[in-house]
């Protein structure tokens, strides 16, 4: 949605609302791997997960960085990336 807003208010309140959105999703996964692993291994489980998250933000990163410079569906990449 981001990518195709034609003001400059539209594109403010969606990404406010897509900050929100990302903002709840860490927690919710740590209330999840809590209710899921065992006491004994929950660090070794958060560890993991820190790192699997950090090298796909690298990745993720990247990528985007690599697509803003193409046209997408004919729009410019650094849009949909």
């Amino acid at each position: 949605l981001l990518a195709v807003t034609g003001s400059f208010q539209t594109h403010m309140v969606l990404r406010v609302v897509n900050g929100a959105a990302l903002a709840a999703v860490a927690p919710a996964g740590q209330a999840l791997l809590c209710d899921v692993i065992p006491e004994a291994e929950r660090g070794k489980a958060f560890g993991l997960l820190q790192a699997v998250s950090t090298l796909c933000a690298g990745v993720c990163a990247a990528l985007c960085a690599a697509m803003a410079l193409v046209t997408v569906f004919g729009m410019a990449g650094w849009r949909v990336a």
